[in-house]
């Protein structure tokens, strides 16, 4: 699972200049921002010999921005860019991702200035190479 995540990962640091955490914040919170969760895998299958060769991961992004705007715009351009990857992390390849679910944005009172979150999940299916 980790060589995957950090895949992933690379994948959205390279998708925009806006700093991307790793499980939480970024040590730059300028916003936009965003933070990437490793899910669990699901339906996993194979063959007889080897019953869970190939999976499906999924990966939730978490865009963060001080309006709707900056936190919509971010969560479409990474969106955007990890339905587009084919990527290949050491032994495994990992294509297509499906878009699992993209919610509406919330503003969060909670803290001050209030922030906007975009949250959105990807799966991608995973085979050893």
């Amino acid at each position: 699972m980790r060589l995957l995540t950090d895949a992933v990962l690379t994948r959205l640091e390279a998708a925009t200049s806006k700093a991307v955490g790793d499980g939480q914040a970024p040590g730059d919170t300028t916003l936009p921002y965003s933070v990437l969760y490793p899910l669990d895998d699901e339906d996993r299958d194979g063959d007889m010999i080897d019953t869970q060769r190939t999976s499906w991961f999924d990966f939730q992004v978490t865009c963060v921005g001080g309006t709707r705007v900056q936190a919509e715009w971010l969560a479409d351009q990474l969106r955007t860019s990890l339905l587009a990857a084919d990527l290949t992390p050491t032994g495994f390849r990992m294509y297509p991702f499906d878009r699992v679910v993209t919610n509406a944005t919330e503003r969060d009172d909670d803290v001050q200035p209030p922030v906007f979150y975009t949250i959105f999940i990807v799966r991608g299916f995973t085979t050893p190479t």
